[in-house]
């Protein structure tokens, strides 16, 4: 039993080392509400509402909805 206790707890320290080594980030981020705007879009028959989001770039993956982002990198 102790032998088992103590191979659990080796197994669990050295999970544990990767994510201590890697640490954590964070970031805050605001927006003004009032740049956010909607159009709608007619496409192929359907229509949509196209939401954008002023300074904020616009995804574009087929198949995806377009929608406001913003990427933030952590140096």
């Amino acid at each position: 039993m102790k032998k088992l206790t103590l191979l659990l707890l080796l197994a669990a320290a050295l999970a544990g080392i990767p994510a201590a080594q890697a640490g954590t980030e964070q970031a805050v981020r605001t927006y003004d509400t009032s740049a956010l705007s909607s159009v709608g879009v007619t496409a192929e028959g359907v229509q949509y509402t196209r939401l954008s989001w002023e300074g904020l770039e616009m995804t574009a993956a087929p198949g995806e909805p377009e929608l406001p982002v913003e990427y933030v990198r952590f140096l």
